[in-house]
């Protein structure tokens, strides 16, 4: 099953890496992104006094504005 899975993404030009088993370190960017968005996340809700049974709310508010917000990586383009 993992073979066609491979098979697959190398059909259709994706590059499949992985990375070892409980070392958060081999995905600094990840880590990084998570770890942005959890503070971005803490500053609004804490900002608006919200009780903490909406923080999935704030967290997918969090993203939203996130990903429409201009991006260095994408020219400063949304």
């Amino acid at each position: 099953m993992f073979k066609d899975m491979i098979k697959y993404l190398c059909s259709n030009g994706i590059f499949h890496q992985t990375s070892r088993v409980g070392t958060p370190q081999q995905n600094m960017i990840s880590e990084r992104k998570s770890y942005d968005l959890f503070e971005k996340t803490r500053a609004i809700m804490l900002q608006m006094n919200v009780l903490k049974c909406f923080w999935s709310y704030g967290a997918l508010t969090t993203i939203y504005l996130v990903n429409r917000l201009p991006n260095r990586v994408l020219d400063f383009s949304s």
